[in-house]
């Protein structure tokens, strides 16, 4: 999710070329805990290079990191929170000057019990609408890690227009699927809307809702 503080970030980056990219992890169904908790160790060093990750949600996070290997060696901090906002990724103003591997990211999952037993809060999210949750907070520092300048600046002044707000978030939306991820992000948007496809008029502005993240993967070759 995205906070209007983006706006701000208008400084130069650099271009992606040359970009190695290693092979993306296939789409699963469904990932359960009790298969991957005996692999911690591998997925920490097939994945954990340059992230600071909290024990809370390691597991999540690894898991969705292997969908985004463009990330394998960016600089990462996920941190908790008590924002008011469930979740936000952004770049750290200050290692925008930096060439690209030197750049820092932070992705912030809040903790706040502002919501009650809210599904917009991650601790009351099952594991797999966690690992969606996550997943679209990397589709945008994925997104960022690839900007250059000019892309940066047209990007954070479409973001002044609700309308190209809301258009930027189901692209955001699309790529986490594109990634892989797209079961894992309709369990998190079925979750938000309380277990079902019922319309959510905010939510469904600015986020695909289940059923359209169920077409666009019946129309997606991966999966």
């Amino acid at each position: 999710m995205l906070t209007m503080g983006w706006v701000l970030f208008l400084f130069p980056l650099h271009p992606d070329a040359g970009m190695n990219l290693v092979a993306r992890r296939e789409p699963a169904r469904n990932y359960a805990r009790e298969s991957w908790e005996p692999r911690l160790e591998e997925l920490r060093a097939a994945f954990g290079q340059n992230k600071k990750i909290p024990k809370r949600y390691e597991l999540e996070i690894l898991l969705a990191l292997s969908h985004y290997p463009e990330l394998a060696r960016a600089h990462i901090n996920f941190k908790l929170t008590m924002n008011r906002v469930p979740a936000t990724s952004r770049p750290r103003i200050y290692s925008l000057f930096f060439p690209r591997d030197k750049r820092r990211y932070l992705v912030t999952i809040s903790e706040t019990d502002s919501w009650g037993a809210s599904k917009a809060v991650a601790k009351n999210q099952s594991f797999d609408a966690r690992i969606g949750l996550i997943g679209h907070e990397l589709a945008h520092t994925v997104h960022y890690h690839r900007k250059n300048v000019f892309g940066i600046i047209g990007m954070g002044l479409n973001l002044l227009n609700p309308k190209q707000r809301a258009r930027f978030e189901r692209r955001t939306d699309q790529r986490a699927i594109d990634h892989g991820l797209g079961w894992q992000l309709h369990q998190w948007a079925l979750e938000l809307r309380g277990g079902s496809d019922i319309g959510n008029s905010w939510l469904d502005a600015f986020y695909m809702t289940p059923g359209e993240i169920r077409r666009e993967i019946e129309r997606n070759s991966r999966y």
